[in-house]
């Protein structure tokens, strides 16, 4: 088993010769802490894991944001870097008081995914793809009026990715800025990834996951064109890209993939039937009426008022929160929880 702590140690000495100002206006360096099962390493000391270090993510630990990242095995150090700082810009945005959030249960229950919008945001994708790899601005145009037609025609799942890239757009833009400080092979390597994630269908559903991609390749295309995006978190209510896309042409004929309405057949019944096949031979964990603490929004799926976690569930009752591990199917009413299954197949 690898050194938490002697890594926790290699990722401080890449942060020393970082200049965080560079990534991202008025950003600076927070603390993190890797943890595992049984122990967190938070300021190279180690501590008993607690409940509260759940996920990747930036959380408020002792009236202060700091970065937490779960290692269960050891990663390339320049690669994990680059995410604690993804996680440190999360932190930022919160002492910024960010509150562009998306509401991630609304759009769990109420996204609907359509062969029409998938092949648009397919279409959108690829040519951000082609954008990205040519280094080129001549596509960025088309982007922006793509953008602006899905804006009209599909606002609530618009709205909702345009949330998303605010948050984790700007997050992965800042860890790719580290990652080409760090290691340039590695940062090409990254976006070579990210466009072949543009190109595939599959990268369609679940939109979240998309939106990561999407919004850094964005703001690197912005960038590199001087189109003007603004920085500002503390107070701001207006999307990244929202100046561009109002001022784009909305006339664009949209091309179409006769792969992808059988792709979202295939995708809908397989959710389906594994919803269904863990509410009918999984293992009730509880039933009630409790409220809800947090799911993993990461890649969690939604239909018919269930909602599918991988990792983790955490609720409330009587004032008492509770972490679950492994994966489950929550049955949601009226935005609280009523029933917990686990699905005991996945270990």
């Amino acid at each position: 088993m690898f050194d938490l702590r002697k890594k926790y140690f290699e990722i401080e000495e890449k942060l020393s010769g970082l200049c965080f100002e560079d990534f991202w206006p008025g950003f600076q360096k927070y603390e993190f802490a890797l943890y595992n099962e049984e122990i967190v390493v938070l300021n190279g000391e180690m501590i008993a894991k607690t409940d509260i270090f759940l996920a990747n993510t930036a959380i408020l630990y002792e009236e202060r944001y700091i970065a937490i990242w779960n290692l269960e095995e050891d990663w390339d150090t320049d690669l994990l870097t680059s995410k604690i700082v993804h996680e440190m810009f999360h932190a930022y945005q919160r002492e910024c008081g960010e509150n562009r959030y998306a509401d991630e249960f609304t759009a769990l229950l109420n996204y609907e995914y359509s062969a029409e919008y998938l092949n648009h945001r397919l279409w959108e994708n690829r040519m951000l793809a082609e954008a990205t790899e040519q280094d080129t601005e001549e596509l960025l145009d088309r982007i922006l009026s793509s953008r602006r037609l899905r804006k009209e025609k599909y606002p609530f799942q618009y709205d909702y990715e345009e949330k998303l890239e605010i948050i984790e757009g700007t997050a992965t833009y800042v860890e790719l800025k580290v990652l080409s400080v760090l290691n340039v092979e590695k940062f090409n390597d990254k976006i070579a990834q990210m466009i072949g994630n543009m190109r595939r269908i599959e990268s369609l559903i679940p939109a979240r996951v998309l939106t990561y991609d999407t919004g850094a390749l964005m703001l690197l295309l912005c960038e590199k064109a001087g189109k003007e995006v603004s920085y500002q978190i503390e107070g701001n209510r207006d999307a990244l890209f929202k100046e561009l896309v109002e001022a784009a042409d909305a006339e664009i004929v949209v091309g179409r993939e006769e792969a992808v309405e059988a792709f979202l057949e295939r995708d809908q019944k397989e959710l389906k039937a594994y919803i269904e096949n863990t509410v009918n031979n999984g293992k009730e964990v509880v039933r009630g009426d409790f409220g809800i603490v947090g799911i993993n929004v990461y890649d969690a799926r939604g239909m018919n008022g269930y909602i599918t976690s991988r990792h983790f569930v955490a609720y409330e009752e009587d004032g008492k929160e509770t972490v679950l591990y492994g994966n489950f199917v929550v049955k949601i009413e009226d935005y609280r929880i009523k029933e917990i299954i686990k699905d005991e197949k996945v270990q």
